[in-house]
């Protein structure tokens, strides 16, 4: 068996069965340009081809973007699926992906509302906007959070970690759409596909072994997307959004019903041992109860029972007699 063969085995099963979906769709859209008018994001047709808005993250119409997406998700697969679990990554890249899409088409709207009296208003509604870059940014984002001090080589000579590997993306990204002409089909994706991934994992993730609801790490804040001279300001921006539209206080009250919430976000490996502890410290109090209570039952069985104890003669003799001598007192003259 060759080298390559025994690659390709090591690749997660959800990473190549969505390469495969991948390909698919390409050898579609080039065999039926049908496919690509109503499988990619197009604003004039959503209403009535609202599937749109999920197949289009899965459909490319480039050989080289579909080579690069394969490589890039069996790459970074293989990092944040065992983690995560093959049914939490699916979760995710669907949420990603719903978010991505419905996103871009609300920029499109907008766009088209504030400049539609131009000549050229009306072909945004109708230009074919796919790929699966936004997923792809999303998958980046999370494995920031699994991985974010891990190196990255690019290139032999370039080297960087994990954690800039969302905004190095988005930056790149951009750019590239931008000398190729491609920048409404790209960036909305792009940056919309890294703060969903964003969002979800910060504040919609369940992780039920830990008792959380999303990620309330310091270190997993939004302005951590950014380069530390921009911490402060984001920081500032993002406080000012989490008041207004209620983010925080909507992850708190979903997260209320928890347990050991703080506990575990604090250290999840000590909240853990802690846990152990307090299991077996009360199953051992409840043996202890246990045998006490038997003991003592067994000491009650086996005693004689007592004899009631009876008044002496005289105090029996005296209480009887008190009414008589009562009598004979008021008779007396």
């Amino acid at each position: 068996m060759s080298s390559s063969s025994q690659a390709w085995f090591t690749f997660t099963r959800l990473s190549k069965s969505v390469s495969a979906v991948l390909f698919l769709g390409w050898v579609l859209q080039v065999a039926l340009p049908l496919v690509r008018e109503y499988g990619a994001l197009v604003a004039g047709r959503t209403v009535p081809f609202a599937w749109n808005i999920l197949t289009a993250g899965f459909l490319e119409t480039t050989l080289v973007k579909l080579i690069f997406d394969v490589a890039a998700l069996l790459w970074v697969a293989k990092l944040i699926e065992p983690p995560m679990g093959s049914l939490e990554l699916l979760r995710f890249l669907c949420a990603v992906n719903i978010l991505t899409g419905a996103a871009t088409l609300a920029v499109i709207y907008l766009i088209y509302a504030v400049d539609h009296y131009s000549e050229k208003a009306g072909d945004i509604l109708y230009t074919e906007v796919c790929g699966f870059h936004g997923m792809l940014a999303g998958c980046l984002v999370a494995l920031k959070q699994i991985q974010p001090d891990s190196g990255v080589t690019l290139f032999v000579y370039i080297k960087f970690r994990a954690k800039h590997l969302p905004l190095l993306f988005c930056g790149a990204a951009s750019v590239a759409s931008l000398i190729l002409g491609e920048a409404l089909s790209t960036i909305p994706f792009v940056l919309f596909g890294t703060y969903s991934g964003w969002f979800y994992l910060r504040f919609l993730q369940i992780k039920p072994e830990l008792g959380l609801q999303g990620d309330p790490s310091n270190e997993f804040r939004f302005a951590a997307l950014f380069p530390d001279a921009l911490h402060g300001p984001v920081d500032l921006l993002a406080s000012i959004c989490s008041k207004v539209f209620h983010i925080g206080l909507s992850q708190a009250k979903a997260s209320r019903d928890l347990p050991a919430l703080h506990a575990a976000a604090v250290d999840p490996t000590e909240s853990a041992e802690a846990a152990r502890r307090r299991e077996r410290g009360a199953k051992a109090l409840e043996e202890r109860m246990g045998k006490r209570a038997a003991a003592q039952a067994t000491s009650q069985a086996s005693s004689p029972p007592r004899p009631a104890a009876s008044l002496p003669p005289d105090i029996e003799t005296g209480v009887a007699s008190m009414p008589a001598t009562s009598e004979s007192t008021e008779a007396a003259p």
